[in-house]
């Protein structure tokens, strides 16, 4: 993290001295994505290694899905690993973290409302857990006081099937 710090500093001042080029403020832009996503990154290895994780392999592997799912919908690949890291904060990884963070992605657009207030309740279905679930349900309108488990799991796979079709429709649509 000092690194990034330092690296920070010394892009800072070349920019200033591109200025006078016109080109300092696509640098800027440019440094800053690249520092975004340096710091996402950092955050997810950290917590992937703190959770005892295989830190190289699952790195990997979520870039891979996060490049993947900003393809399907345009949502950057730095929101999608944060998901997963929150994924993974709740003790889910590999297939279990990305199908938390889709199905987050899906029940955030039906539920207009956003992935990050989502992953609780899917990372609880991604468990297995549906009354846990069912618990966190009251952010969804559409879920909201269904008290019978198959019900709540057939709405809540209808909604995030919708959710996630609208959000790739919109993708492909401009």
């Amino acid at each position: 993290e000092g690194t990034l710090t330092t690296l920070q500093s010394t892009v800072s001042g070349a920019l200033a001295a591109l200025g006078s080029l016109g080109v300092s403020h696509w640098l800027a832009e440019a440094f800053h994505a690249w520092t975004e996503s340096e710091e996402v990154a950092i955050s997810l290895r950290a917590t992937l290694r703190a959770n005892g994780r295989e830190v190289d392999a699952l790195s990997e592997r979520y870039q891979e899905f996060a490049t993947h799912m900003e393809h399907l919908t345009t949502v950057s690949d730095e929101a999608i690993l944060r998901n997963i890291r929150m994924a993974e904060s709740f003790n889910l990884t590999g297939d279990a973290a990305e199908r938390a963070v889709s199905d987050a992605m899906g029940l955030a657009r039906s539920a207009n409302s956003s992935t990050e207030h989502m992953i609780r309740l899917t990372a609880a279905m991604a468990e297995g857990d549906t009354q846990r679930a069912m618990m966190f349900s009251r952010m969804v309108p559409q879920l909201r006081g269904i008290r019978n488990e198959q019900e709540f799991v057939d709405r809540y796979n209808r909604l995030v099937a919708s959710g996630f079709d609208a959000i790739s429709e919109s993708a492909h649509t401009g």
